[in-house]
């Protein structure tokens, strides 16, 4: 979830395509059952066209199909400036995942 690198993290060290898509049916499985909100409630998303096409949008997907941010170097302190301005699941999880400790 580095926003720098994104899945190209995976090519870059080499990873079998079969692995990667291991990876993202992990990763979309973990934000479907721990963290993606639940579905909102028709009828506010009805008040405008635009909050209708935003509660049909999934977080996951959308910053997976944006490009990566080359300028990106501190993705810890990114994704907490996403967490603090929104309260973004999407921020959430990435944090969870990025402050698991390292194992030797």
């Amino acid at each position: 979830l580095h926003p720098r690198y994104k899945l190209q993290y995976f090519r870059d060290a080499n990873w079998e395509e079969g692995w990667i898509d291991e990876a993202l049916v992990i990763l979309r499985r973990e934000w479907k059952d721990y963290y993606k909100p639940a579905a909102t409630s028709a009828m506010f998303a009805s008040i405008s066209r635009a909050a209708a096409k935003a509660a049909k949008q999934d977080a996951l997907e959308v910053y997976l199909e944006a490009p990566p941010q080359p300028n990106m170097i501190d993705a810890l302190q990114y994704w907490n400036l996403m967490f603090k301005a929104s309260s973004s699941p999407l921020a959430q999880m990435a944090l969870d995942f990025m402050s698991i400790p390292g194992k030797s």
